[in-house]
This record gives C-alpha cells, sequence and structure tokens, in this order.
C-alpha cells in the first residue's frame, strides 16, 4: 500500500482508504470532454455508455475509413483510365528451403536451394493475382505456364504479361498459342546490377513477403497450405495499404 499511496493528488490531501480511492477513481473520466458524443437510447439504459467514446465519424478524415464525398469507390474506374481489373502480368519465381520432408520438393541448381519454388504474378501495382507452389527443379520456362494459364483464367482482362530471360522458349511459345497472349522478356540493360523498368515491381513483392517470418522458409507439408500462407501474408499487406 506505500507503493500506492500518493498516485494521486486527492489521496495526499484526505487519507482516505482504498474503498474511497476505488470509488473516485471510477468517477474519472478518460476522454476530453470536447471529444465525447452521447450515445442515443442506449445511454439511459446501459451505464457502462453514459460516458459514450470518440465516434468513428471523428477519426474518418485522418484513418480514411469509409467512402468520402467526391472520392469514388474502391475498385472502381479511376479518372485516368486506368482499370479496376488488371491488364498487365508480371511474373517471377522465388526458391525457399523446406524445414521438412514436404511434398515436390527439388534442388535447384541455379539458386543451390534444395526445396520448392513460389510462382506468382503481380500487377503493375505489385498485388497479387496468382500464385502457384511447386518443386524447385521445375525450370521457370515449363513451370511458368501452369501459372500464367491459371492468371489468365482468373482475370479475363489480361493482355499481356512480363518475365526474364529464364521464361524464354516454353513459356513464350504457350502464352502466344495457348492463351492467345503475349509474354515480352526483359533483358538486361546493363552488364551489372541495374533495376529494370516494371521488373522490378514483382521483385519488391517478394521483399514485402519477406517480412513475414512463416515465409523465411517453406514449413508447409502441402502445396495447398504453401500457396495460402502467401495469399494471407498479402491480404494484409493490400489491408495495410487501404487503411
Amino acid at each position: 500500500m506505500g507503493a500506492y499511496r500518493g498516485l494521486f493528488p486527492a489521496d495526499r490531501q484526505t487519507g482516505g482508504g482504498s474503498k474511497t480511492r476505488q470509488a473516485r477513481h471510477r468517477k474519472r473520466h478518460f476522454l476530453p470532454q470536447q471529444d465525447r458524443l452521447p450515445v442515443a437510447d442506449a445511454a439511459g439504459r446501459l451505464s457502462a455508455l453514459a460516458n459514450s467514446l470518440r465516434p468513428l465519424a471523428a477519426m474518418e478524415p485522418a484513418r480514411g475509413l469509409g467512402g468520402h464525398a467526391g472520392c469514388p469507390e474502391r475498385g472502381a474506374p479511376k479518372k485516368n483510365g486506368s482499370r479496376a481489373t488488371p491488364s498487365y502480368g508480371i511474373v517471377d519465381s522465388q526458391s525457399v528451403k523446406t524445414a521438412y520432408a514436404s511434398e515436390s520438393r527439388g534442388y535447384d541448381g541455379n539458386k543451390k536451394t534444395k526445396g520448392r519454388k513460389r510462382h506468382i504474378v503481380v500487377d503493375t501495382f505489385g498485388n497479387l493475382i496468382q500464385v502457384l507452389v511447386h518443386a524447385a527443379n521445375e525450370h521457370d520456362s515449363k513451370a511458368g505456364c501452369d501459372v500464367l494459364k491459371a492468371a489468365a483464367d482468373k482475370h479475363a482482362t489480361l493482355e499481356a504479361f512480363s518475365g526474364d530471360a529464364g521464361y524464354r522458349g516454353t513459356a513464350v511459345e504457350f502464352v502466344e498459342t495457348a492463351l492467345t497472349l503475349k509474354l515480352h522478356i526483359s533483358q538486361k540493360i546493363k552488364d551489372v546490377f541495374a533495376v529494370l523498368p516494371t521488373r522490378w515491381v514483382v521483385e519488391r513483392t517478394f521483399a514485402w513477403l519477406g517480412n513475414y517470418r512463416r515465409l523465411a522458409k517453406d514449413f508447409e507439408i502441402l502445396k495447398q497450405s504453401a500457396e495460402n500462407m502467401v495469399r494471407i501474408a498479402m491480404i494484409q499487406i493490400t489491408l495495410a495499404k487501404c487503411v
């Protein structure tokens, strides 16, 4: 009790026992008077609502909650002509180690990694369109056909894709013949490391996903579980950008 006594200025003046101190504590208001808003009928019946809480309407302009006058709804076509659904996809893969004897494991000789590959397709903003997990020993030009087809089936508005040199050959022919679309291959602009136009967007998405410890390695047994973990992480990333 000695450590507790003196925390409140009124206690030093009147002394008071623990019951008196608790009664005064219950009467304290934690929100300034100007930030309170009387709650309708329920306030008279529920004592807990008597002091009211700060309304969401007051927080809306600062946190971007809900819609605003003069602003279009999310997903609606923008004034600059951009579509609500993607028209251009960027494909890439990432080799990761597996922690267990999971299904569909392989060895990626290029990256010296034993595990799986995460194949993703994103739009020009870096938002996830499609994800596919497979063994790491499958080459991008062959495994990329499946993820590109899944992306095209999901969004009929896709008109073309972009990939690196690893998708030359089989993937380009598949996109042109089976999907009747175009797969643009990005070429190196320098002999040293350099940021490629448009291609850097998918690399940024992989960097976003790398912030999640569950994705540092592939801890899942099933491929479907590994794909869903990528989707869950992307949902959280998307929601964080919307607030």
